[in-house]
């Protein structure tokens, strides 16, 4: 959550700062940049789970709701003769956080080789393609946001004749 706010007030404040168009466009390209090294690691998880992941049912051992739609799920599972523990936080689309239920069954997809990756998704779903669509509209975006804002502001500085 302080990661978010930070990029959102990073964002915010690049789009108050004049800059030259040289290091608004560098400026834009960081930006972008760190939000990406920070989703790294899930879309790394997610890539190996995708590639290489086995599916067998866990079950809920516990279970926290949090707003309405998010909840923080714990989970184990057999892997190699062996039960391994999970958590992950799940987005439900109820707003009584009543599903899944403690003692339900899901589904967990792990690496064989190291169980302690693992997700509880019946497929998993990669989200490179998505998050390289993103990155690359929003360093325009950005940059074009950021030279309008300060374009009507000079406008609305300059005397009207």
């Amino acid at each position: 959550m302080a990661a978010v706010i930070f990029f959102l007030a990073a964002t915010l404040i690049y789009l108050f700062i004049p800059l030259s168009r040289k290091a608004r466009y560098l400026s834009a390209i960081a930006l972008v940049g760190g939000i990406c090294l920070y989703s790294l690691p899930s879309i790394q998880k997610d890539h190996q789970l995708e590639k290489a992941g086995y599916s067998t049912a866990g079950v809920v051992t516990a279970k926290e709701c949090k707003g309405g739609k998010t909840q923080r799920i714990e989970y184990q599972f057999l892997a190699r003769d062996e039960q391994v523990k999970g958590n992950s936080i799940i987005n439900t689309n109820n707003n009584s956080c009543n599903t899944p239920k403690i003692g339900d069954q899901i589904f967990v997809t792990y690496l064989m080789d190291a169980p302690e990756i693992n997700a509880p998704a019946r497929e998993v779903n990669s989200h490179i393609f998505l998050l390289s669509l993103l990155a690359l509209s929003l360093v325009p975006g950005l940059a074009w946001a950021n030279k309008e804002l300060h374009r009507s502001k000079q406008k609305s500085r300059t005397p009207a004749q």
